[in-house]
This record gives structure tokens, sequence and C-alpha cells, in this order.
């Protein structure tokens, strides 16, 4: 997949003010892109890793990123 080299990993961060909709819709947003637009195994395993990383870097809990993969496959 395609990332522009000045983007940033930066989502809503999981401490802030929103419905818990918010963050569950996001994460299963960038899952299901990661599926979309991953032509090989290697490039969706390395795209989940990535988008793993990026939620843990905002404060996500690694439980919680894990539970929605796990509900969305």
């Amino acid at each position: 997949m395609y990332h522009k080299e000045v983007a940033e990993p930066c989502v809503v961060p999981f401490g802030s003010d929103h419905p818990d909709h918010v963050f569950r819709n996001t994460i299963d947003t960038a899952f299901t892109r990661a599926v979309r637009y991953s032509t090989t195994l290697s490039q969706f395993e390395e795209e989940i890793r990535q988008v793993k990383l990026m939620f843990l870097y905002n404060g996500n809990p690694p439980r919680h990123v894990d539970r929605r993969l796990t509900k969305l496959f």
C-alpha cells in the first residue's frame, strides 16, 4: 500500500472524549483498507503490523486493537 512519506501515524487519541463507536470504527476502517488494498499476503501482514503500531502509538490498548482484528476476521 502506498503511504506518503510526510504522513504521520496519527488517528483519534484513545484518551480523547469521543464515543466508543468512533474508536471501533477507526480501527475497523484501517483494517478493512489493509484487506482491500493489499495484493499479496506479505503486503497484508506488513500493513496490519503498521496499523497496529499506529494505534499503539496513539494510546490504544493492545487488547482493544487485537479484539477488533479478531472480530473482523
